[in-house]
């Protein structure tokens, strides 16, 4: 395209239209193809974090005993203490009431 749009203006509008026109055309090219570049890598980099999300999932469904991604924030917000899988898969909670209790006590007197 650049060469055409040189050619067919500098028979048209002189040598000095023609080098012009075809710079004019050479930059507009690089910036599409750099435009098209960012989208296309964009697209995968976004495809790459979704398969790595996928298998983080699929491998934490696979192994037993793992904290799921719920799991974590549901621990994380928690405030009878840490929570994790016992073995059949029920809520083990660590702590009891008393230790909430005498640990609320200890931080009004502080």
């Amino acid at each position: 395209m650049v060469i055409y749009e040189l050619v067919a203006n500098w028979l048209t509008g002189g040598a000095w239209n023609g080098i012009v026109s075809g710079l004019v055309t050479l930059f507009v090219g690089m910036v599409i193809w750099g435009i098209l570049y960012m989208i296309t890598l964009a697209a995968n980099v976004a495809g790459k974090i979704s398969q790595t999300l996928s298998d983080v999932s699929r491998l934490q469904q696979q192994m037993p005993g793992m904290y799921g991604l719920d799991d974590l924030f549901r621990a994380s917000d928690s405030q009878e203490g840490t929570q994790r899988q016992g073995p059949q898969g029920t809520r083990v909670v660590e702590g009891t009431i008393t230790d909430l209790d005498e640990e609320r006590r200890k931080r009004r007197y502080e």
